[in-house]
């Protein structure tokens, strides 16, 4: 214990030693807070490190949007502090580059954003940020700036990615929503493929029973010219019509003038109307801010007149006071001169505020005045328009009711003229058709001219035939009830039927389509001379069942050709029936040439028969390929042909009589074949002529297709314009509808401006007469005042005139008092009167915009309404026209359809065109069926993938989070396990255990370690006199420091661990130093030093040491410092466990007691070699010091 003391009182005396001792403990502090402040939190500032930004990027149109990436990345970056970002041009940055001004440039290119658009292309390109960094300056500030340029370009992927991904979402939510619609397409054609599957199992079997119908009919029609006369009586009927439409035409001409200048009228007068609501508006606006003005002083003025009249009441009360009291005024004369003094001082104001009311009450007079005076005339104005509303509804009622009318009647007429138009088209197609069958016609004349001449030739050898024809009728009368006979009608009508279904299932498959007139025509003129060859057909059936029946199918067909003349060259009933007796006495004489004019009858009927069924093939081909066929046509052709089918079957059975008369009256033909050789020779005559005439029948038939086609296009012309008069007439019912339904508003307005106009007239007078009573009563009031003014002033001059002043004062006061309330009811009254007047006006205002409203749609309705019949007056000469060329072409329709009426036989060539085409179409029935059959099948299928399809695609999300999915797939999840604040408190248990390491070898540089204290002291005195200031050294070094250090800012997670820590590192340290130090001495102190070193890059202070240098691992088990990092850690930051601290603790631990072992023993061996330090060394070293 003596050396202990020895040894402090040394260093308490020696003041070096002290300061030394003092200045040392304080080193690791100094270590410490000076290193750990620098680099307390470096990346907590990097929003100072100064990089370049340079944007070169051109923007680019990408899917029809504008794309600028690096305009993107800047504005981004420009909310992103976590570097300095600057940006600027490219040769700035180089040059601050270069300057030391920026650690970093980051250029973003010009083709940036055009290299992200070509991420679908066939040659993607990159999409490069470049970035140019000085290493030299700072390599911390390279790394930092690597990370940013690193974190910018995966921001920068993440985008363009999330971009991408949209735009594809885009397309495939479109490719899903065209799947879809695709399906639905699908579907339907699916279901329109079965009902086409069923129409046409329809349509086939009515095809089949059709081709079986067509073939018998093409052996059995007859002409029906029926129709054909329909159609003629048709047109007549048309004509008549159209020529009452035609004078009619005058009139709408003429109204639709008077309504476009009526509503021109209208129109003007209502946009002047409407010109004038801006002024109305803004002037009533006006006139409401002022009242509510003049209301709200009145008001003011109104609220301070109790005031006035309880002061002036309570100065007459006490004007009566003071002269009551007059007898003690002479005693009181001081107070009373004193209060004198005060009431003199406040006259001026009282009579300046007097004048003011008296001329404030003049100008609100006046002011009034020239209101009630606008109120008046506004009333007057409002009075005579309220006035007007009534006829201005009713007017526009009837224009509403006109104006429907209107549209109706447009409707109806532009119908007309489409049914019209399409009657024409029909017409001059039938007109056309008829004239190109017309130029045979001469030559067919002329042929029967010279075909009669050789029929009269022959006359003579028809009675040669005439008891053939006998007993041929009679024969044929037997063979046409024949059960053969019957068997074939029963065929007919199966056929009809047949026929009769597949028609209607034809016309349920077509029923959108158009007439076809042209073919429609011709059909019924073919199926007139179908019936005609039908009973031609029986007669030949007849005729081929005997060989003797040849002269009467001549016989018939010669009556035919005279019931054609009959119509053509008006023959008169006896004269055809003198042909017809003729042409029977003629039969008798052909029975000799029965098998030759039977054949040649056959031919003739085949070969006309054959022409027929040609031309009525290729008519219904027609019809029926045509999209803008109408089958009902045909259906009612059918009805007619079943019809005369069933006159047919009647004649058969009826004929079998008729043929038992006909060969009892044949036996009379020779007696009238005499009279048939002259009817022959007069019907050579009459054919002849008739010859000459075909010329001008002709010439008559080109002029009914010119007509007709001017007709067509006139009814064309029309039908193009009624859309335009349909559209005017809708925009005028419209444009009225809304004017009308806007008229009960525009008078309800009206009416109400008119009752408050009137209400702020009748106010008026009540206003006018407030006024004047409160200019009459502050002019009395201004009056007034002057006395009390100089009574007040006499009373301050001499108070012994006391009682005289307040007598007079107390007069001009009851005076005043007496005025108060004339004055008050005058404010009240103004005050009322104000309120009555902003109220009016308030409503008025408040209805001024409806009617401004009502006025501007009732002038755009107008508008509206004179534009349509502007448009509609425009039409009308067009109308005009077209229904007169309608009218001519109906004329001419009419003349043409009467000449046709007698020219259908052309008709019977048809019916074997349908035959064959019949036959055509049931040929291929089967392949249509069978793709038909397909194409329902695939549409099916089709359907249900295209279904499929857009199910999956509908049931993909495919939204903004699923894009972002796409760009950023991964997220970065961070976990501590323990946290560390910032780079200073990562460093602190390293720079800590460092700190008091270098404190523990400066302490042994400056510190006398071999000195003893008593030279007499035994080594193990000597130890301890050591051991004990190097450990209360080593403690104050750690308690120093980790002092410091908390206030600079650490923050351990445990604060014992953390004291108990730096005080093991402080005493391991100072004792493995005094060992060295005791031991080794200066060369000692080096090995110190070297231990340091090793310290610095084994302890794992800094870097992990998985990635040092092998050799500091092989020595980093062996060092201090690596169990005092990791002691410290735990304390400050944790995350290393308490087991790691106690081992390390325990390690520590163990290198501080193999220090103080071996620092005894090195202690007990210099005290042997006698090597130790005297005690008096320190004292000769002090005086040296003191000498010098």
């Amino acid at each position: 214990m003596k050396m202990i003391r020895g040894e402090w009182r040394n260093i308490r005396h020696n003041r070096i030693l002290l300061i030394s001792v003092s200045v040392m403990i304080l080193i690791p502090f100094l270590y410490a807070i000076f290193f750990l402040t620098s680099v307390w939190d470096p990346y907590g500032d990097t929003k100072e490190l100064p990089v370049a930004v340079v944007n070169q990027d051109q923007a680019v149109k990408y899917q029809g949007k504008r794309f600028a990436v690096g305009e993107q990345l800047v504005s981004n970056l420009k909310k992103n502090h976590k570097l300095g970002w600057h940006f600027v041009s490219e040769k700035t940055a180089k040059k601050g580059l270069a300057d030391h001004k920026y650690y970093t440039i980051v250029t973003i290119p010009k083709n940036f954003s055009k290299n992200a658009t070509t991420v679908t292309s066939k040659h993607p390109k990159k999409m490069k940020l470049n970035y140019n960094t000085n290493d030299s300056l700072n390599y911390i500030a390279e790394v930092i700036s690597e990370a940013g340029a690193k974190q910018l370009n995966t921001s920068v992927r993440e985008a363009v990615t999330k971009a991408y991904a949209l735009a594809m979402f885009k397309q495939i939510k479109t490719a899903g929503e065209g799947y879809d619609t695709a399906a639905k397409g699908a579907k339907k054609l699916k279901d329109g493929g079965v009902t086409l599957q069923s129409g046409l199992k329809t349509y086939t079997t009515g095809v089949h029973t059709l081709k079986n119908g067509t073939t018998e009919l093409n052996t059995k029609v007859k002409a029906m010219p029926a129709g054909v006369k329909k159609l003629a009586d048709g047109s007549s009927t048309l004509k008549s019509g159209l020529d009452t439409l035609n004078g009619s035409t005058g009139t709408l001409a003429s109204g639709v003038n008077q309504l476009v200048d009526g509503s021109g009228k209208v129109t003007s007068g209502l946009q002047t109307m409407n010109g004038k609501t801006g002024t109305l508006v803004a002037g009533v606006n006006k006139l409401t801010n002022g009242s509510g003005q003049v209301t709200s002083g009145l008001n003011q003025l109104n609220g301070s007149t109790g005031t006035l009249a309880s002061g002036v009441s309570q100065l007459t009360s006490g004007s009566k006071q003071v002269t009551s009291g007059s007898n003690q005024v002479t005693d009181g004369s001081k107070q009373v001169t004193t209060g004198l003094g005060k009431l003199n001082s406040n006259t001026g104001t009282l009579q300046t505020g007097v004048v003011k009311l008296a001329d404030g009450s003049k100008a609100v007079q006046v002011g009034v005045t020239t209101y009630t005076n606008g109120v008046y005339q506004l009333a007057t104005g409002l009075k005579t328009l309220n006035s007007k509303t009534g006829a201005l509804s009713s007017g526009v009622t009837l224009l509403n009711t006109g104006s429907k009318s209107l549209e109706s009647g447009v409707s109806k007429y532009t119908a007309g003229v489409s049914k019209a138009n399409e009657g024409a088209q029909a017409v001059s197609s039938g007109a056309s058709t008829l004239k190109s069958k017309t130029g045979d016609l001469s030559t067919g004349v002329g042929a029967l001219a010279e075909n009669t001449g050789t029929l009269n030739s022959k006359v003579g050898l028809l009675q040669a035939g005439s008891k053939q024809v006998t007993d041929g009728l009679n024969k044929l009368a037997v063979s046409a009830t024949s059960a053969e006979a019957q068997q074939q009608i029963a065929s007919l009508q199966t056929g009809m039927k047949s026929m009769e279904a597949a028609l209607t299932a034809l016309q349920t498959q077509l029923a959108a389509a158009k007439t076809a007139s042209a073919n429609s025509s011709q059909v019924n003129s073919l199926v007139s001379a179908m019936a005609t060859n039908v009973n031609d057909l029986t007669s030949s059936s007849a005729t081929t069942t005997s060989s003797s029946s040849s002269s009467a199918n001549v016989t018939s067909q010669i009556n035919a050709k005279i019931e054609a003349l009959k119509d053509s060259q008006n023959l008169t009933d006896a004269q055809v029936k003198a042909l017809e007796d003729s042409l029977a006495s003629v039969g008798s004489s052909t029975a000799t040439s029965n098998a030759n004019t039977s054949s040649a009858t056959n031919t003739a009927a085949a070969t006309a028969l054959k022409s027929n069924m040609d031309k009525l093939k290729a008519a219904t081909a027609s019809t029926q390929s045509s999209s803008t066929a109408d089958p009902s046509q045909l259906l009612d052709s059918y009805k007619q042909l079943e019809a005369g089918v069933n006159a047919l079957i009647t004649n058969v059975n009826t004929m079998s009589g008729s043929l038992s008369k006909l060969a009892s009256g044949s036996s009379e033909v020779s007696t009238g074949l005499t009279a048939l050789q002259a009817g022959t020779t007069q019907l050579s005559t009459g054919l002849n002529a008739l010859n000459s005439q075909v010329p001008d029948l002709v010439s008559g038939v080109n002029s009914l297709a010119a007509g007709s086609s001017k007709v067509a296009n006139g009814t064309s012309a029309l039908v193009s314009n009624s859309s335009d008069l349909n559209s005017g007439a809708a925009t005028l019912t419209k444009g009225i509808g809304s004017l009308n339904s806007q008229v009960p508003t525009l008078t309800s307005a009206i009416m109400q401006l008119n009752n408050g106009g009137q209400k702020l007239n009748n106010n008026s007078a009540d206003l006018v007469s407030g006024t004047t009573q409160v200019a009459d009563g502050t002019a009395q009031l201004s009056a007034q005042v002057p006395t009390l003014v100089s009574g007040v002033q006499q009373l301050f001059a001499g108070s012994s005139a006391v009682t005289l002043g307040s007598g007079q004062v107390t007069t001009g006061l009851v005076t005043l008092d007496a005025q108060v309330p004339t004055l008050v009811s005058g404010v009240q009254k103004l005050a009322s009167g104000s309120s009555q007047v902003t109220t009016g006006l308030t409503t008025l205002n408040g209805q001024v915009p409806a009617l401004a409203s009502g006025v501007a749609k009732l002038t755009s309705g107008s508008g509206q309404v004179t534009t349509g019949l502007v448009t509609l007056q425009g039409k009308v000469p067009t109308l005009v026209t077209g229904v007169q060329k309608l009218d001519s072409g109906a004329g001419q329709l009419n003349t043409g359809l009467q000449t046709l009426n007698s020219s259908t036989g052309t008709l019977v060539s048809g019916v074997q065109k349908l035959s064959d085409g019949a036959d055509k179409l049931d040929n291929n029935s089967g392949k249509l069926l069978s793709g038909t059959n397909k194409i329902k099948n695939g549409n099916a299928t089709l359907a249900t993938s295209l279904q499929s399809g857009a199910d999956t695609i509908k049931s993909t999300p495919l939204k903004n989070d699923n894009a972002s999915m796409f760009a950023a797939p991964s997220k970065l999840t961070h976990t501590r396990y323990s946290y560390v604040p910032n780079y200073g408190h990562a460093l602190a248990p390293y720079v800590l255990s460092l700190a008091l390491y270098v404190g523990a070898v400066v302490f042994n540089f400056a510190y006398p370690i071999r000195r003893m204290a008593d030279d007499d002291g035994s080594p193990t005195e000597w130890f301890l006199s050591k051991v004990t200031v190097g450990t209360v050294v080593a403690v104050a070094m750690a308690f120093v420091e980790c002092i410091a250090l908390l206030i600079a800012g650490l923050k351990p997670d445990h604060m014992v661990e953390y004291f108990v820590t730096a005080i093991m590192i402080a005493l391991a340290s100072m004792f493995i130093v005094m060992f060295l130090s005791m031991a080794f001495d200066n060369p000692g102190r080096f090995v110190a030093m070297v231990l340091l070193m090793l310290q610095l890059g084994g302890a794992g202070g800094t870097f992990p040491m998985e990635i040092t240098n092998s050799f500091f691992n092989a020595i980093h088990p062996f060092l201090p410092l690596t169990y005092s990092v990791m002691a410290f850690r735990q304390a400050i930051t944790s995350g290393w466990g308490n087991g790691t601290f106690a081992s390390s603790i325990g390690v520590l631990a163990l290198f501080m007691v193999l220090g103080l072992l071996l620092l005894w023993a090195s202690m007990i061996v210099l005290h042997r070699l006698q090597m130790q330090r005297p005690a008096d060394e320190l004292e000769e070293i002090q005086a040296k010091h003191a000498e010098k």
